[in-house]
């Protein structure tokens, strides 16, 4: 899935760990689905179709509220949520590292993609756990400027 594509039920069996005909049935309600595979699904669902970051913290703090702490897997894909759903809005089409060097690809409407570099060169992480990175490239993409859409 791109940055720009929806989920499919597809996409969304992959992510929760179940078949597409498992989330078809979920989705519409069938009782043959246990609750605990359905809340799995539909949690898994919202995040996929989170439109903005703030819907992302949202989802984040319904979690937390109703399961507790997260577990690092869960915190990994609410980032990457927030990771996409900002790079949507700065028209980041692509957002890569290659160990410490993060490469992003911008390309505002009918433009071709371009590069996003600091001072000459793809920017830099400091970090190295995964975690940290993810929260790192969040706070990367969130102060870009707005692009220039003329």
């Amino acid at each position: 899935m791109s940055v720009q594509d929806k989920p499919t039920s597809f996409d969304i069996a992959a992510l929760a760990g179940v078949s597409q005909p498992t989330v078809s049935r979920a989705l519409r309600g069938d009782k043959t689905v246990s609750e605990a595979t359905r809340l799995r699904i539909e949690a898994f669902r919202r995040i996929a179709l989170a439109l903005d970051a703030a819907e992302v913290a949202e989802l984040r703090t319904s979690l937390k509220d109703r399961y507790g702490k997260l577990p690092p897997e869960a915190d990994a894909l609410l980032s990457l949520a927030e990771i996409r759903c900002l790079a949507e809005d700065k028209c980041v089409i692509s957002v890569t590292t290659d160990g410490a060097v993060l490469r992003c690809q911008q390309a505002p409407a009918g433009r071709a993609p371009e590069p996003i570099l600091v001072g000459n060169r793809f920017p830099r992480l400091t970090v190295r756990d995964p975690l940290r990175k993810l929260k790192e490239i969040r706070g990367f993409l969130s102060r870009l400027p707005a692009p220039d859409v003329r």
